[in-house]
């Protein structure tokens, strides 16, 4: 589908001494780009954005891959504790706006295609390349997975509170189980959870030491991590079309 030019508001974190930057994409929810410098980010944007929107194509939405859009700068964070290091401190205004019901259905849905995917590795590989750990240092892809698995039950619970089980089924996410299994398990009980979230859970928000969660905030790290992440793992296995 080809439509109107869209324009996509960036909300960029640099860290002042690094010079690296991060650049979100709230339109496109997950969608980040990195560069060692504000401009490198920036240029790594466009590709950035083509590659969610294919993705995204790919997986049957309605998606208009093939109009140019625009980038505007909408908000650029530089101060505050924790800067370069991914989601600042001080969070971005998008992060604290309520979720709608429309939001929610799309979230959820994009988190299912992410976590689809990962699942997909997840049985596809056998453990012994899953654990095998790459020469220049890197993690292996069990310990990618585990962590996302990890990471998105944690930002859960940052804004609904402990969710029955869920500690249980990280800790069961072991080189000695069946990965596919654990991992839906995990991720299953973060998607049930999420989806259940309330119309007081939709605006809430939630201080958890210096930071503030919220709904669009727990989405919004889930599927940037989720989706790094399982970039990062296409790129090592040379995949490209899931």
């Amino acid at each position: 589908m080809i439509g109107e030019m869209t324009t996509y508001p960036l909300y960029l974190e640099s860290d002042p001494r690094m010079k690296t930057t991060m650049v979100y994409v709230p339109a496109l929810l997950g969608c980040i780009a990195r560069g060692t410098t504000t401009e490198e980010a920036l240029r790594n944007t466009r590709k950035a954005i083509t590659t969610f929107l294919t993705y995204l194509g790919s997986h049957d939405e309605d998606i208009d891959v093939v109009s140019p859009f625009e980038l505007t700068i909408a908000a650029h964070v530089i101060d505050g504790p924790w800067i370069g290091y991914g989601d600042p401190t001080p969070g971005f205004v998008v992060d604290f706006e309520p979720l709608t019901t429309s939001d929610h259905r799309r979230y959820i849905s994009h988190l299912g295609f992410i976590q689809g995917d990962l699942l997909k590795i997840a049985q596809t590989l056998p453990m012994s390349e899953l654990i095998d750990n790459p020469p220049n240092g890197q993690r292996s892809i069990f310990n990618i997975l585990a962590h996302i698995a990890e990471s998105q039950g944690t930002y859960l619970r940052y804004l609904t509170g402990s969710v029955e089980v869920m500690t249980k089924a990280i800790k069961s996410i072991t080189p000695s189980s069946d990965l596919h299994i654990t991992l839906s398990n995990t991720f299953g009980l973060i998607t049930s959870r999420l989806q259940r979230l309330t119309p007081v859970e939709f605006k809430q928000l939630v201080p958890h030491g210096q930071v503030t969660w919220s709904a669009r905030r727990c989405f919004r790290r889930a599927l940037e991590y989720g989706w790094e992440h399982l970039c990062e793992i296409c790129e090592r296995l040379l995949i490209y079309n899931l």
